[in-house]
């Protein structure tokens, strides 16, 4: 979800970031924590960091007597998992990423072979329903010029055996290219796409563990 566009509480700077600024919380935006490390001499931790823009990165030390982790699962995991093996905080618990809850989200939407049609002009969310007890469908759109959320979007193709869905979206690219080629392009995608926000309030988990690639690391 990229929310509404007309000043609507859709960005950080305009809601949680705004708040906590008026109660004199300093933030740094565009950095992002590479490591906290306990300062053995005189208690608290050493917290570092590196920009994320910038042609030059730019890398400070802050010294903190607390820290407290509040970035999502998917944005201090990696964190909590890298200051646990390089032995910067190793008493945190082997447990660490074990029954991992989301939001039970899923977006499944349709895109406009005509680019004449536009479907982004209105409120984030309109309306929704309850095709059964559990579960909650609500349609979405976008603004216009949100195109660059089709890069974490592709084709939704069938499964079951013996083919996995893997192989079946590969299979599909020589049969239809011009669909597959659209599917790939973001120019004009928000205003084409209508978006079905499919949320369910069953009780499930999963779990991530750290490795290690060859050149990087990984969840």
């Amino acid at each position: 979800m990229t929310g509404c566009c007309n000043k609507a509480k859709d960005a950080l700077d305009m809601n949680y970031l705004y708040l906590a600024e008026g109660l004199g919380v300093d933030v740094f935006p565009e950095t992002n924590v590479t490591a906290v490390k306990p300062a053995t001499k005189k208690g608290g931790y050493y917290i570092e960091t590196r920009s994320t823009t910038g042609v030059f990165k730019r890398f400070d030390v802050f010294r903190a007597r607390g820290v407290i982790f509040a970035g999502g699962v998917m944005g201090f995991l990696p964190l909590l998992f890298k200051c646990k093996q390089k032995g910067y905080l190793p008493e945190i618990s082997d447990q660490l990423g074990n029954v991992v809850r989301t939001n039970s989200e899923a977006l499944v939407g349709s895109v406009a072979k005509d680019r004449s049609f536009d479907y982004s002009e209105g409120i984030a969310i309109t309306s929704g329903i309850y095709p059964d007890k559990n579960t909650h469908i609500e349609t979405v759109r976008y603004g216009k010029g949100h195109d660059a959320m089709s890069m974490i979007a592709t084709m939704l193709v069938g499964g079951g055996k013996p083919w996995p869905r893997q192989l079946r979206y590969l299979a599909g690219i020589p049969t239809k290219p011009g669909r597959s080629l659209r599917s790939i392009l973001p120019r004009h995608w928000a205003q084409r796409s209508t978006i079905l926000l499919v949320m369910q309030k069953i009780a499930n988990n999963t779990s991530l563990c750290w490795r290690k690639i060859p050149g990087f690391f990984t969840l």
